[in-house]
């Protein structure tokens, strides 16, 4: 599998931070959103690239809560926060051989890991 290539994807997981988070809020997890996923090493490039991105703000945003609402749930956003994880994806990035098509592939993967946040967040309320 290609995300087994980048350094310990199996600590970048954070599907049950986020589910976490939602119970405590008394929300469902959304539905799945399809994503433009070939599963080859630029797929895989792309997509954590949008998420492994995600923890840049994290800290920023975790400063807020809890000065604004604080208890408010926050596993999501302090996933990871011990471990170097942004680091150590972009030595990964840094260390491979992309061709152009492959950062075609990647920007294309990005972009649609985007649109699903995009979906995920409009439901309605």
């Amino acid at each position: 599998m290609a995300a087994d290539l980048v350094p310990d994807i199996s600590r970048r997981w954070r599907e049950e931070a986020l589910a976490g988070d939602l119970r405590l809020l008394s929300r469902e997890v959304p539905p799945g959103v399809g994503i433009a996923y070939a599963g080859d090493a630029a797929s895989v490039a792309g997509a954590l690239y949008v998420l492994e991105g995600s923890r840049l703000g994290s800290k920023v945003l975790l400063r807020h809560l809890e000065t604004c609402l604080p208890g408010l749930p926050s596993q999501f956003l302090s996933h990871g926060m011990d471990r170097p994880l942004w680091q150590s994806f972009v030595g990964w990035l840094n260390s491979e051989k992309w061709t152009p098509e492959d950062l075609a592939v990647m920007r294309g993967s990005a972009a649609s890991v985007f649109r699903a946040y995009l979906s995920a967040c409009d439901d309605g309320d």
